[in-house]
């Protein structure tokens, strides 16, 4: 019995003698920094995951409006067929896991006391003009645009809501059949209305799962 015992407090030393030596410490030291490393490396991932729900902007297309006239409750074209040939780029610059959005933004001054204008892009083939009454499907529509009561001294800007711009990118490609035009009318006043700038606005967002 009294050998065993002097065994086991033998193998006990070594036991310790071994976890404590050089060896051992060394690799715990660098354990120690494996772990500190991993911590970091997954707050980066965790901040990578959060950056990836936030929009990304991609860039902007302006639109060609040179626009002075009456603007009331009917349609009214502020400008021709237009094509977006470029606005593929912007699509395909987006990640794997992301969509495109876009929102179409004007500036504009008016003579207007009261009510707002509302626009809307549709499809419409060549350079002929859509009708004011045309009942195409708008890839885009956007109201509450105000009035600047200025008498045409001010200029607000304001842009529509983000919507999927696929409607947009199929719909207003850059050949002469697909092209789309920009319409405006009021809900209340008749009164002039000047829109001499607009741009369209991309940016990304996560797919949802």
């Amino acid at each position: 019995m009294r050998q065993n015992a002097n065994q086991l407090c033998y193998f006990s030393a070594i036991v310790f003698l071994l976890s404590s030596g050089p060896g051992v410490q060394a690799a715990n030291k660098e354990m120690d920094q494996l772990r500190a490393l991993l911590a970091i490396q997954q707050g980066e991932i965790a901040s990578l995951q959060e950056k990836l729900k936030v929009p990304r902007f991609v860039g902007t297309s302006d639109l060609p409006i040179d626009f002075k006239d009456a603007v009331g409750p009917a349609w009214k074209r502020l400008q021709m067929g237009w094509g977006q040939t470029h606005a593929a780029e912007f699509d395909e610059a987006v990640d794997p896991g992301r969509k495109l959005q876009a929102r179409v933004c004007l500036m504009w001054s008016d003579g207007c006391t009261a009510g707002s204008f509302s626009i809307k892009l549709v499809p419409g083939a060549g350079e002929a003009d859509v009708s004011p009454q045309d009942s195409k499907t708008p890839v885009y529509s956007a109201d509450g645009f105000g009035f600047t009561w200025s008498d045409h001294k001010l200029f607000h800007t304001r842009c529509g809501p983000w919507i999927d711009a696929r409607p947009m990118l199929e719909q207003c490609g850059g050949g002469w059949g697909g092209t789309c035009q920009l319409m405006n009318r009021r809900d209340q006043q008749t009164c002039q209305t000047t829109i001499n700038r607009g741009h369209i606005e991309w940016r990304s967002l996560p797919v949802s799962r």
